[in-house]
């Protein structure tokens, strides 16, 4: 069995212009992969121009910055945040907080856990004490009233409040079981 192959006149034109189309479709793609590279390449550029000019302005206002952050040591907003130290010392200082807030209001705490996590995106480290304990709700307002008031800044992230439910008549202030995190964060070492 032989096969033989006989095109037209026609199929002998097509395959011709087919064969001369292949290196101009060749070359379109070069010429597009050039435009796009050139196109890509005008992004970076002009980011790396937008840095440029923010780092020159931040040069620029140097001694503006400087004279804003002497202002903010002068006046002790950064007094806000623990100065740098080791992390147990910070949480005994926030236990202690916590412990005088809740002294002050006639309740002590049940149970309490420390941890710290660094967070190194925003070059603090936060230092939170879990606590549990029971009191009254005018005792609980008195605590984070005196939270609120803790230097360096002490903050609540989370607070869970129970009624545990008594049925029993009430006699005295109605007890609410209190879960809560109490954080503090220390300064970025410079």
């Amino acid at each position: 069995m032989s096969f033989e192959f006989n095109p037209t006149a026609l199929q002998k034109r097509l395959f011709a212009l087919a064969l001369a189309a292949l290196p101009v479709i060749a070359l379109i793609a070069i010429v597009a992969g050039a435009i796009l590279d050139l196109a890509a390449h005008h992004a970076r550029m002009a980011v790396l121009r937008r840095e440029r000019a923010t780092y020159e302005q931040l040069v620029a206002n140097q001694s503006r910055y400087v004279q804003e952050i002497a202002a903010i040591k002068a006046s002790g907003a950064e007094d806000a945040l623990f100065r740098t130290g080791q992390i147990s010392a910070i949480a005994a200082k926030i236990q202690s907080a916590i412990a005088q807030a809740a002294k002050s209001a006639g309740t002590s705490p049940r149970q309490e856990s420390v941890s710290a996590e660094s967070q190194p995106s925003t070059a603090f480290t936060g230092v939170s004490e879990h606590v549990m304990f029971t009191c009254d709700i005018a005792t609980l307002t008195r605590i984070l009233h005196q939270l609120a008031l803790a230097k360096p800044d002490l903050f609540v992230e989370h607070l869970a409040i129970e009624d545990p439910g008594q049925d029993a008549p009430l006699v005295g202030p109605h007890q609410l079981n209190v879960d809560m995190v109490v954080a503090g964060y220390m300064r970025a070492s410079t």
